[in-house]
């Protein structure tokens, strides 16, 4: 789970960080970050196998979800395909953790 934690705190970081400038996104802002603490918990509740190709895939996906939201900041411009990975983000997320339990 380290990987993935620490993947998932700095999506949680970086959309902390947009939410006091994402204007026009702020619902959806808000809302994701809502899953992404519920799923942090989650996670560590679940402690999934490290190895499995859902793990990978959520890390990875968390991964470049933190990359984006980071890259919004600089450009605004790229926000709302910056949350839409997010998203994308958080539904594999929800698939490991499904399968965890």
């Amino acid at each position: 789970m380290d990987n993935l934690g620490n993947e998932l705190q700095n999506a949680i970081r970086a959309l902390e960080q947009v939410s006091e400038h994402a204007e026009a996104h702020s619902d959806v802002v808000y809302e994701l970050l809502d899953q992404l603490y519920q799923q942090k918990v989650d996670l560590v509740n679940a402690s999934p196998h490290t190895a499995t190709p859902n793990y990978k895939a959520a890390a990875e996906a968390m991964r470049t979800a933190a990359f984006k939201v980071k890259a919004a900041q600089r450009d605004k411009n790229h926000l709302a395909d910056a949350l839409r990975t997010v998203s994308d983000a958080t539904g594999k997320l929800n698939r490991l953790l499904d399968h965890a339990t």
